[in-house]
């Protein structure tokens, strides 16, 4: 499912001017602030001698957004 068919879904206003631009905006901040989350859970649950596979990890995740 793409991100209109979810916003249309939501009750967002397809009609909207700025429908588009808004909806696709929305989208990338909230897969922004799920990758800071998936990073920051990877800290969480390892130990202190894996921290710089863990900093790899958590480094690819949130370059995801800069692809």
């Amino acid at each position: 499912m793409n991100v209109k068919e979810l916003a249309e879904q939501a009750g967002f206003d397809k009609h909207h001017v700025e429908y588009d631009t808004r909806i696709e905006r929305f989208a990338e901040l909230v897969r922004q602030d799920e990758r800071e989350v998936c990073a920051k859970i990877a800290f969480k649950y390892e130990p202190i001698e894996r921290q710089p596979y863990i900093t790899y990890a958590a480094d690819e995740i949130r370059s995801r957004g800069k692809k």
